[in-house]
């Protein structure tokens, strides 16, 4: 029998789907699904049609509908390139793709280290930047925020300029309290967010 007036914290909608999804993408990153040779001739083709009528641009080429037409085909599959996955979550979530946009949030709470995983986290990170981010998108990158800043990787420099959407009085709280954290690096980095802070403050705020 449930105790009536017990209170106690439950995860929002968004982090029990971001705690599933990253499940996901810790057994595709395990599986190191490889691209299909075939697929990859087929972007090939596109890639030469393509540049036939627009040129080298490979940027514009990553954003073209033939090329996230074929994108779609292998990251949906049931096994599929965890690569070809985050990819797709940078061109859908920019969109406004909720889906997308929690899986991308899964990839940074996880925070995996292999070849290639800090290029993706730097490029899902400034694709954020363009991301309309609501109240729950925005707690679950302040909790992620204070993972990140416990621990070394250059990723954190893209991060950090996600800081201003993510202010509010818990998290800047939270970061003054790392200033006199016992890691030397740590603290350096809560220092200059906290001075930051404080430079910019105006008399009103």
């Amino acid at each position: 029998m449930l105790a009536l007036g017990r209170r106690h914290h439950e995860p929002s909608s968004l982090e029990t789907r971001v705690h599933a999804e990253r499940e996901r993408l810790e057994r595709l990153i395990e599986h190191e699904v490889p691209y299909r040779l075939p697929w990859l001739a087929r972007v090939d083709e596109a890639w030469r049609r393509f540049e036939a009528t627009h040129g080298p641009d490979h940027r514009s080429f990553y954003r073209s509908p033939e090329y996230l037409e074929l994108l779609d085909e292998e990251a949906t599959r049931p096994l599929a390139p965890v690569s070809a996955v985050m990819s797709r979550a940078c061109a859908r979530m920019t969109a406004g793709d909720r889906e997308a946009l929690i899986t991308a949030l899964a990839y940074l709470d996880l925070s995996p280290r292999y070849d290639c995983s800090g290029y993706l986290k730097e490029t899902l990170l400034r694709e954020l930047r363009r991301v309309e981010l609501d109240e729950p998108a925005r707690q679950c990158l302040r909790r992620v925020f204070l993972a990140w800043i416990l621990r070394p990787g250059r990723e954190y420099g893209v991060f950090v300029k996600l800081v201003p959407r993510l202010r509010n009085a818990g998290f800047e709280a939270a970061i003054e309290a790392l200033v006199d954290h016992d890691n030397e690096h740590v603290r350096r980095r809560a220092r200059r967010l906290v001075d930051a802070w404080r430079r910019r403050r105006s008399p009103s705020s």
